[in-house]
């Protein structure tokens, strides 16, 4: 079986290293949408085309569940399907009512070799965050199931 290359728009082995690796790609990154629509966090994601290779563009309200959660979800999310470890991140942007992240294949097709050891940090940096005043204060004024939700998927308000 053939799959194409994005970067190269040629036909590939599906069982080659760079099949494979463009397979787990597309495969992560499906797993991530399916993930971020689980959030009370708003994300609109978008799949777009840019100098021949697939990326995938995730943007979020700057409401206040976006404020307090929107960069932790999302990284919580893209570590748990592992996407982390088959894409880079080419840009990040915000203005006042949104923010967005911006993910390619990386160039060599090559895995994150250190993507286990910063996903532990992320979320270790999430529960710091999360745990600041300012965020406690903002965590409270929340609806019950917002409140529920971060509980359940961070290591404060316990």
């Amino acid at each position: 079986m053939k799959i194409l290359n994005p970067l190269t728009k040629r036909l590939i082995s599906a069982n080659s290293k760079k099949g494979k690796f463009i397979k787990n790609y597309k495969n992560s990154m499906n797993t991530l949408i399916k993930l971020l629509k689980k959030s009370p966090v708003n994300y609109k994601i978008i799949k777009y085309r840019k100098y021949n290779d697939l990326r995938i563009l995730i943007r979020f309200e700057r409401n206040e569940m976006g404020q307090i959660l929107g960069y932790y979800d999302l990284r919580r999310f893209a570590c748990e399907c592992e996407f982390y470890k088959y894409a880079i991140s080419v840009s990040n942007f915000y203005s006042d009512q949104l923010e967005y992240y911006s993910f390619a294949l990386p160039d060599d097709l090559s895995i994150w070799k250190e993507f286990n050891i910063e996903c532990d940090n992320y979320q270790l940096i999430a529960n710091k965050d999360l745990k600041s005043i300012e965020n406690l204060k903002r965590i409270n004024k929340l609806n019950k199931k917002q409140i529920a939700y971060i509980k359940k998927n961070y290591d404060i308000l316990k």
